[in-house]
């Protein structure tokens, strides 16, 4: 093998030392035009973000705002509202939901349903209308409750009872109907324990009295009061009830199936000729009952009475 020579080591020596440098040169500017560029992007990327920062803050200046109230301290579920307790603010109309609250009045005073925390927007899914819910507040489900024929979902009524002998009683007052079955007779609201009661009274004493339970109108029952509830139940009835608890159910199947024919024999009167006698609305009338008596001037509310949609009980349409 040859050997280097000293010479050649040197020049080995001093072409890796200009190697190594030039490396050293070349990693050195290509890391500080990296560090302009990065700067430069960075710097880029800053005015852009301000400009669409800007920008949004404009569209959101330009954008229709409504004013909603907020919550300034958490609130437990069954807590009043004050006045201290709340903070009005403007917001973008497209951040709210369609139900929030835009008046203090509808606030001030209300009862929360939920716990809230603090900087909750209000809407009126989480207040009581009418205070705390009763705690005996159950959803009722009725079917012996002959309807009014053009009753829809939300109207509000009140459920009477009529004897044969003409004699009428609000039984309970000013429900809302939470749904409604035209087909079967069924309408379903909320109840407290002591209109379950008066309705359980009721059903047995229509049953026993040959009397007819049913359902009025409202025509605006944002401004119409409720009426006083002025059906007792009798001690007679009390005592068949507690003797036979079965007997509500035994009544409420009796009025069912007499409402269930009765809309049966409309349907297939409707469904005749022409010449087919017209249907009456409603439930069969009681027996030798004042309402059957009824023709068309009878319609209408009586004296002292807030005005309703009446349906004529003795009239055909």
């Amino acid at each position: 093998m040859s050997k280097i020579r000293p010479r050649q080591k040197e020049y080995i020596k001093t072409g890796a030392y200009g190697a190594a440098a030039m490396l050293i040169l070349c990693l050195g500017v290509g890391f500080a035009m990296y560090s302009v560029n990065r700067n430069n992007q960075l710097q880029d990327r800053a005015a852009y973000e301000k400009k669409i920062k800007d920008a949004e803050q404009l569209l959101n200046e330009q954008r229709p705002k409504q004013t909603g109230f907020i919550l300034k301290d958490d609130l437990k579920a069954g807590d009043v509202i004050k006045e201290s307790n709340l903070l009005e603010k403007n917001m973008p109309d497209y951040v709210i939901p369609g139900n929030f609250i835009t008046k203090k009045q509808d606030v001030i005073g209300k009862t929360i349903k939920i716990n809230s925390f603090k900087n909750t927007l209000l809407t009126s899914d989480m207040l009581f209308a009418k205070g705390p819910l009763d705690a005996s507040q159950r959803k009722m489900e009725v079917d012996f409750v002959r309807l009014p024929y053009r009753l829809v979902n939300s109207d509000t009524i009140d459920i009477k009872i009529i004897y044969p002998n003409g004699e009428d009683y609000v039984v309970v007052a000013k429900k809302q109907i939470n749904d409604l079955d035209q087909k079967e007779q069924m309408i379903y609201f909320d109840a407290n324990s002591e209109e379950i009661l008066l309705l359980d009274s009721a059903l047995v004493d229509a049953y026993i009295n040959n009397a007819e339970i049913y359902a009025i109108q409202y025509v605006d029952p944002t401004i119409q009061p409720a009426p006083a509830v002025n059906y007792l139940p009798n001690n007679d009835i009390l005592k068949v009830i507690k003797m036979d608890p079965d007997i509500v159910n035994k009544a409420r199947y009796d009025l069912s199936d007499k409402l269930r024919q009765s809309l049966d024999d409309r349907l297939k009167t409707s469904g005749g000729n022409s010449g087919a006698a017209k249907p009456r609305i409603g439930a069969d009338l009681p027996t030798g009952s004042a309402v059957s008596k009824r023709g068309v001037k009878a319609c209408g509310p009586r004296r002292g009475e807030s005005q309703s949609k009446y349906e004529c009980s003795g009239a055909v349409l």
